[in-house]
């Protein structure tokens, strides 16, 4: 009689590189929900570095003979083993149909490391990062022991393009009817400022969209403050669109004191996205309406 060969367990990933130092220590994190929880993630970071094809060099340097740049090499590794099988699944998946959901996964773990880095070292400058500053993005899997050295039973590189038509559409969306480049060049001359309300809108779209939820919910009340007092008087903003953001404000700010214990209600929640993308449509009128 054969025996049978024992079947190894595979642990699947994605890998990201960053074209720049993040701010974590090399090593592997174990990242929880709740310490009594087993982790959701293992995360490993390394930098490393790597010689530079010319589109990274700026036209100032020099290349040289032998130009390197510094990167930060993210693994975002699921803890729960797959059989062979089901690791080649989630592999043909994470390539093709998953492509998109999996890499936006990735990175909202590696931005919930930097949050943890950007409190843990008071320091303002750790950012979130985004798929499409990535300058290699891989899938694969591999034995534990496989994993845990670098090494991978089989994997596949990811186009970077693969987030980039969902943040490029959201991007769309937000300057429609707008032209950036003129309002980029008479905010530096002067000719126009920033308003307080646009960088807090700003941080909240991000919390929002990196599921810091009771933080998305304080910046969304902050930014709807800051629009009443901002645009009250504004001759380019409705009444409506006035009396739309007061309706929103008071249902949110009725959210921001369980959202300093990171308890937003469901149907606050659900409405956070109408509300900022309530906000954005009037800064955006606004603006189309200083421009004519």
């Amino acid at each position: 009689m054969t025996a049978l060969a024992p079947r190894v367990s595979q642990l699947t990933f994605v890998q990201l590189e960053f074209p720049w130092r993040l701010g974590p220590v090399d090593g592997r994190y174990l990242v929880r929900s709740a310490p009594e929880r087993d982790p959701d993630h293992i995360v490993a970071l390394e930098g490393t570095e790597r010689e530079a094809r010319r589109a990274w060099i700026q036209w100032w340097q020099s290349p040289g003979p032998r130009t390197t740049v510094r990167l930060s090499r993210v693994t975002v590794i699921d803890p729960r083993p797959k059989d062979a099988e089901r690791a080649d699944a989630w592999l043909s998946e994470a390539e093709d149909g998953r492509a998109s959901e999996t890499v936006r996964e990735a990175i909202a773990v590696v931005n919930r490391v930097l949050r943890a880095q950007r409190a843990a070292a008071v320091d303002p400058s750790v950012h979130d990062v985004r798929a499409e500053q990535t300058v290699r993005m891989m899938v694969g899997y591999g034995s534990p022991d496989a994993v845990s050295t670098g090494q991978a039973s089989k994997t596949a590189k990811l186009p970077r393009g693969v987030e980039l038509d969902a943040v490029r559409r959201a991007a769309r969306l937000r300057t429609e009817g707008l032209d950036p480049s003129t309002r980029f060049a008479r905010l530096l001359s002067g000719s126009d400022y920033p308003l307080m309300c646009e960088e807090l809108l700003l941080r909240a779209r991000s919390d929002l969209d990196n599921g810091r939820h009771g933080c998305a919910t304080l910046m969304t009340h902050l930014a709807l403050e800051a629009v009443s007092a901002e645009l009250s008087d504004d001759p380019d903003v409705s009444r409506d669109d006035l009396e739309q953001i007061a309706s929103w404000r008071d249902t949110v700010g009725a959210a921001a004191e369980p959202a300093l214990e990171d308890t937003v209600p469901g149907d606050v929640l659900a409405g956070l996205g109408g509300a900022l993308d309530d906000v954005e449509l009037l800064l955006r009128r606004r603006l189309v309406s200083r421009a004519s």
